[in-house]
């Protein structure tokens, strides 16, 4: 694909297919941690840190599949792609949990957010290209 033909894809197209598929791996993520934690192997202090590194990976796939699909600014889209995930979490959290929220935990997981989609982005344009190999 040239250049011109990825950034006519969209601006919002490309963060919607990256946090889907961010979604996605810190879903995975979170269920292998949930048999990890059912199965009695991690003890429960471990949650609010794999909850965390969960949200992270996930950030991080974002980021790189939004930077891909766009082709360009891989720091700038990850971190709007950081943002928007990190948005997404929030609201969700709101939805399913009615107690209280820690503010300072909320920035923090916010700047974990828009740094790791950040490098997720930073990675997608710096990648190599796959050579293809005509038969």
């Amino acid at each position: 694909m040239s250049y011109e033909t990825k950034a006519s894809h969209g601006f919002l197209r490309c963060f919607l297919i990256g946090e889907g598929v961010g979604i996605a791996v810190a879903l995975v993520i979170l269920v292998l941690f949930s048999f990890m934690f059912s199965m009695g192997q991690l003890s429960l202090s471990l949650f609010e840190p794999f909850l965390v590194t969960a949200a992270g990976l996930g950030a991080l796939v974002a980021g790189f599949v939004a930077a891909k699909q766009r082709g360009a600014s891989g720091l700038l889209t990850g971190a709007i792609a950081g943002a928007i995930f990190w948005l997404l979490l929030v609201i969700l959290g709101m939805l399913l949990h009615t107690g209280k929220y820690d503010i300072i935990g909320l920035l923090i997981k916010l700047v974990i957010c828009v740094v790791a989609a950040s490098l997720g982005g930073i990675l997608a344009i710096n990648a190599r290209p796959r050579k293809k190999y005509l038969k």
